[in-house]
Protein backbone atom coordinates (compact mmCIF):
# COMPACT_ATOMS: atom_id res chain seq x y z
CA UNK A 1 0.00 0.00 0.00
CA UNK A 2 1.23 3.43 -0.53
CA UNK A 3 3.31 4.85 2.07
CA UNK A 4 2.04 8.46 3.35
CA UNK A 5 5.22 9.62 4.69
CA UNK A 6 8.10 11.12 2.97
CA UNK A 7 10.12 8.07 1.54
CA UNK A 8 7.17 7.16 -1.07
CA UNK A 9 7.46 11.02 -2.21
CA UNK A 10 11.03 11.32 -2.15
CA UNK A 11 12.71 8.49 -2.99
CA UNK A 12 9.75 5.88 -4.23
CA UNK A 13 8.07 7.53 -6.96
CA UNK A 14 11.38 9.24 -8.32
CA UNK A 15 13.06 5.72 -8.42
CA UNK A 16 9.88 4.29 -10.32
CA UNK A 17 9.63 7.02 -12.65
CA UNK A 18 13.26 6.47 -13.77
CA UNK A 19 12.62 2.24 -13.52
CA UNK A 20 9.98 2.39 -16.20
CA UNK A 21 11.93 4.99 -18.48
CA UNK A 22 14.41 1.94 -18.28
CA UNK A 23 17.41 3.81 -17.55
CA UNK A 24 20.54 1.74 -15.73
CA UNK A 25 20.77 1.29 -11.97
CA UNK A 26 24.15 3.06 -12.51
CA UNK A 27 21.95 6.14 -13.27
CA UNK A 28 20.42 6.11 -9.93
CA UNK A 29 23.47 7.11 -7.79
CA UNK A 30 26.42 5.13 -6.27
CA UNK A 31 26.32 1.70 -6.50
CA UNK A 32 26.52 0.04 -2.83
CA UNK A 33 28.89 -3.05 -2.99
CA UNK A 34 29.73 -3.26 1.32
CA UNK A 35 25.80 -4.02 2.29
CA UNK A 36 24.69 -5.58 5.28
CA UNK A 37 22.22 -7.97 6.37
CA UNK A 38 20.57 -7.73 9.53
CA UNK A 39 18.90 -9.99 12.05
CA UNK A 40 15.55 -8.76 13.67
CA UNK A 41 13.58 -10.33 16.46
CA UNK A 42 10.14 -11.07 16.08
CA UNK A 43 7.30 -9.57 18.54
CA UNK A 44 6.18 -12.13 20.81
CA UNK A 45 2.76 -12.16 22.52
CA UNK A 46 2.11 -12.27 26.03
CA UNK A 47 -1.50 -12.49 27.40
CA UNK A 48 -3.05 -9.39 25.17
CA UNK A 49 -0.58 -7.93 23.97
CA UNK A 50 2.07 -8.03 21.14
CA UNK A 51 5.59 -7.08 22.55
CA UNK A 52 8.22 -5.58 20.34
CA UNK A 53 11.08 -3.39 20.30
CA UNK A 54 13.30 -0.54 19.08
CA UNK A 55 15.27 -1.77 16.38
CA UNK A 56 16.19 1.47 14.55
CA UNK A 57 16.97 5.05 15.55
CA UNK A 58 17.01 6.92 12.38
CA UNK A 59 18.56 10.41 11.94
CA UNK A 60 15.75 12.37 13.21
CA UNK A 61 15.50 10.40 16.18
CA UNK A 62 12.52 8.52 15.52
CA UNK A 63 12.04 5.04 17.22
CA UNK A 64 11.47 2.10 14.56
CA UNK A 65 10.16 -1.32 15.83
CA UNK A 66 9.76 -4.50 14.65
CA UNK A 67 6.09 -4.49 14.93
CA UNK A 68 4.26 -4.26 11.54
CA UNK A 69 1.10 -3.22 10.12
CA UNK A 70 -0.22 -6.78 10.53
CA UNK A 71 0.84 -6.94 13.66
CA UNK A 72 -1.81 -4.12 14.18
CA UNK A 73 -4.27 -6.05 12.17
CA UNK A 74 -3.91 -8.88 14.61
CA UNK A 75 -4.33 -6.93 17.79
CA UNK A 76 -7.37 -5.02 16.50
CA UNK A 77 -8.79 -8.50 15.73
CA UNK A 78 -7.89 -10.00 19.32
CA UNK A 79 -8.38 -6.99 21.12
CA UNK A 80 -11.69 -5.56 19.22
CA UNK A 81 -10.79 -2.28 19.54
CA UNK A 82 -10.06 0.23 16.52
CA UNK A 83 -7.12 2.01 17.72
CA UNK A 84 -4.48 -0.14 19.46
CA UNK A 85 -2.56 1.05 22.40
CA UNK A 86 1.04 1.75 22.10
CA UNK A 87 2.78 1.58 25.18
CA UNK A 88 6.80 2.43 25.41
CA UNK A 89 8.81 3.10 28.61
CA UNK A 90 5.74 4.49 30.93
CA UNK A 91 4.07 6.33 27.70
CA UNK A 92 1.11 5.59 26.07
CA UNK A 93 -0.09 6.38 22.81
CA UNK A 94 -3.30 5.98 21.84
CA UNK A 95 -3.60 4.91 18.15
CA UNK A 96 -1.71 5.77 14.73
CA UNK A 97 -1.84 8.70 12.89
CA UNK A 98 -1.42 8.67 9.43
CA UNK A 99 1.52 11.10 8.51
CA UNK A 100 3.93 12.84 10.45
CA UNK A 101 1.90 16.10 9.99
CA UNK A 102 -0.95 15.02 12.02
CA UNK A 103 2.14 14.14 14.84
CA UNK A 104 2.36 16.83 17.87
CA UNK A 105 5.63 18.61 19.21
CA UNK A 106 5.10 17.89 22.83
CA UNK A 107 3.41 14.21 22.90
CA UNK A 108 4.30 11.08 20.73
CA UNK A 109 3.01 9.75 18.00
CA UNK A 110 2.59 6.66 16.47
CA UNK A 111 2.62 6.00 12.17
CA UNK A 112 2.90 3.07 10.12
CA UNK A 113 6.19 4.54 8.44
CA UNK A 114 6.51 3.94 4.42
CA UNK A 115 8.20 0.41 5.08
CA UNK A 116 5.33 -1.22 7.11
CA UNK A 117 7.44 -0.79 10.43
CA UNK A 118 5.58 1.06 13.35
CA UNK A 119 7.40 4.07 14.28
CA UNK A 120 7.14 6.57 17.43
CA UNK A 121 7.53 10.35 16.92
CA UNK A 122 7.46 14.16 17.95
CA UNK A 123 6.39 16.41 15.41
CA UNK A 124 9.65 18.42 13.94
CA UNK A 125 11.70 16.75 17.04
CA UNK A 126 13.83 14.15 18.57
CA UNK A 127 11.78 11.33 20.25
CA UNK A 128 14.75 9.52 20.80
CA UNK A 129 16.51 12.39 22.49
CA UNK A 130 13.59 14.32 24.08
CA UNK A 131 12.11 10.39 25.54
CA UNK A 132 15.41 9.49 26.22
CA UNK A 133 14.91 6.14 24.68
CA UNK A 134 16.72 3.92 21.80
CA UNK A 135 17.27 0.40 20.31
CA UNK A 136 16.21 -2.71 22.37
CA UNK A 137 13.46 -0.73 24.15
CA UNK A 138 10.25 -2.46 24.34
CA UNK A 139 7.06 -1.81 22.64
CA UNK A 140 3.94 -2.89 23.94
CA UNK A 141 0.77 -3.13 21.28
CA UNK A 142 -2.00 -3.79 23.27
Amino acid sequence: SPGRTFDGRDLFAPAAAWLTRQQPFASFGRLIDDWKTFTISKPKWESMALVGEIVHVDRFGNLISNLTSHHVIEIRAVTKRPNPLIRIAGHTIDGLVGSYQEGDAQVPRALINSNGQLEIFLKEGNAASVLQLGKKEAVRLT
